[in-house]
This record gives structure tokens, C-alpha cells and sequence, in this order.
């Protein structure tokens, strides 16, 4: 669909800041469940108000005039927001001075799916956008840590896969690695590993809700593929959860779909409650629901 709202930003502000009432953000929430640019703002706009939560102090503190203030916040997203690729550093501070003043309290990540979302057809576009994990202080990882070099590398070819719609051809990649996978998680001493594991779980469940979900797959087909779906992404959720790696609405919200493509209606209205409250991924997990 093309976006109609001229001055994105100030209107996802409004928004955000409790501005917008009655039908006015009623019809906003019902445009951002099917405006990828929409729900991008409203995404990078709540996640910078999380680095100003976490490290607002530090950030605003005075420090070198070689090191301002717009620097700093730009450095603490990327390394407090791995998922966001392609961001706007230029308007960084402004957002950040409005997330500091209104103090917003929903914080995720998020890639938003297309307008198709609801039809469960992933031809055209992928389930869910993938973003290069950048870990805090571990830029020389590759190098000292042979074995997450060789899992990365073929991740990342099973993602190039994902990412143009060949997704049996990533699910062939993502199953040569499961072997790695479980030896990594057998031994996880270092913890830089454990993000890549979960997402590679994470990722080879979308790939096969993806074929699940296709138009032309069988009933016995589909039935496994979403079978294996499932529980790839309850590891996913899992791992997060042991670990304590982030939040899992994302993973809960797609475990809800494959359960609704599955046919378990119930088990998926139970994963509903795992979404956290505050979340976007709540009012797209319950349009979808409502379907």
C-alpha cells in the first residue's frame, strides 16, 4: 500500500505520546498494522526512548566536544539495537529528546511483515526481515572464535536463501547446520554465540512456516512442515528465556502463527498471553487472531 501521511515522524510522535484519541488512533492503528514505513518509525522511535531509559545519564552526560551528544546515542543504538539496519542518524536526537520528554515504556524489536500478513503467503515477501546481529564488544569475534565463524557463515548463506523467497533451499542449509547448533548450545561458554543459535532456530522455523503456508502444499507436507516450525521457534523462545537474551514477542507472535496454520486455535490463544502488553506485537497478534 502507499503511505498517505505526509510527516511520518510527527504523526508516529503524536501517537506515542498519547496525542492521538478516540477514532483519530483507531484508524493509526489499523494504518500502521499494514504500513511497513509506519510501524518502522514507530519502532525506531520507541527503541531510541529505550536507550534514553537505559543509559539516558550517560548519554546526556558532558563529555569531549569530539564526542557529542547525537554520537553517543547513535553508538548506544547500535549496540543496544541490533535489529535496526537501516536507520536515520541524522534524526536521532531529535527523537531522543522527544522519547526523554514523553518517557515511553514499550520496548521491542521489530521487523514488520508486509500487507499480506494476514493471508500467510510468504511468496512475495519474507515472514520476518532479517538484520546482521552486531554484539556489543565482540567485533573481532569471527577471528578468535573459529566455530561461530564457520556456524555464521553458513547461517548466512541459508539466509540468502530466506531472503529471496528459496526457502527449502535455506531449510537444506539450516538442517546441515543443526549439528552445530546443538554442540554450541552444549557449550556455552561464550555467550556472543547464543544470539546467533537463537536466531538460527528462529529463522529455520520461519522458513518452514513459509513452506507450510504455501498455496500449492499438500495436506501431509504442510502438516510437517508446520509440526517442525513449531518447535524451532519454541527453541528459539527457549534459548531467549534460559539465557536471558531479550524479550520473546517476536518469536511468541510467530509461534502463534504456526499454530493458527496448524489448526490449534487454543494453544494459540494461550501464546497470545506471552506477548507483553505494551507491545505492538500484541495488536497484530490479535488482528491475526481475529481472522
Amino acid at each position: 500500500m502507499t503511505c498517505q501521511i505526509k510527516d511520518r515522524p510527527k504523526y508516529v510522535e503524536l501517537y506515542l505520546g498519547g496525542k492521538l484519541l478516540g477514532k483519530e488512533k483507531e484508524q493509526f492503528e489499523e494504518h500502521i498494522f499494514e504500513c511497513d514505513l509506519c510501524f518502522q518509525e514507530l519502532l525506531f522511535q520507541q527503541e531510541t526512548a529505550k536507550v534514553i531509559a537505559a543509559e539516558g545519564q550517560r548519554i546526556l552526560a558532558p563529555k569531549t566536544k569530539l564526542e557529542s551528544v547525537k554520537q553517543r546515542l547513535a553508538q548506544a543504538l547500535q549496540n543496544f539495537v541490533p535489529s535496526l539496519g537501516d536507520v536515520r542518524w541524522n534524526h536521532v536526537f531529535a527523537y531522543a529528546s522527544v522519547a526523554a520528554l514523553v518517557l515511553i515504556g514499550s520496548y521491542f524489536i521489530f521487523n514488520p511483515l508486509g500487507s499480506n500478513s494476514l493471508s500467510m503467503n510468504f511468496d512475495n515477501h519474507v515472514p520476518y526481515k532479517f538484520s546482521a546481529l552486531r554484539l556489543r564488544g565482540n567485533s573481532g569475534r569471527l577471528q578468535i572464535d573459529p566455530t561461530l565463524d564457520i556456524f555464521v557463515k553458513n547461517f548466512e548463506s541459508a539466509i540468502g536463501d530466506y531472503n529471496i523467497f528459496e526457502y527449502k533451499s535455506a531449510i537444506c542449509t539450516f538442517d546441515k547446520l543443526a549439528p552445530l547448533a546443538k554442540r554450541i548450545l552444549q557449550e556455552p561458554e561464550s555467550k556472543a554465540r547464543l544470539p546467533w543459535v537463537r536466531d538460527y532456530y528462529f529463522y529455520k522455523g520461519l522458513s518452514h512456516l513459509a513452506v507450510a503456508s504455501a498455496k500449492n502444499t499438500s495436506h501431509e507436507i504442510k502438516e510437517n512442515q508446520i509440526s517442525i516450525a513449531v518447535e524451532d521457534i519454541q527453541r528459539a523462545i527457549a534459548i531467549s528465556q534460559k539465557y536471558a537474551l531479550n524479550k520473546t514477542d517476536r518469536e511468541n507472535y510467530f509461534l502463534m502463527m504456526a499454530l493458527l496454520v496448524k489448526g490449534d486455535r487454543e494453544k494459540a490463544q494461550n501464546v497470545l498471553k506471552q506477548i507483553s502488553e505494551t507491545s505492538p506485537f500484541l495488536f497484530k497478534a490479535k488482528k491475526l487472531l481475529s481472522q
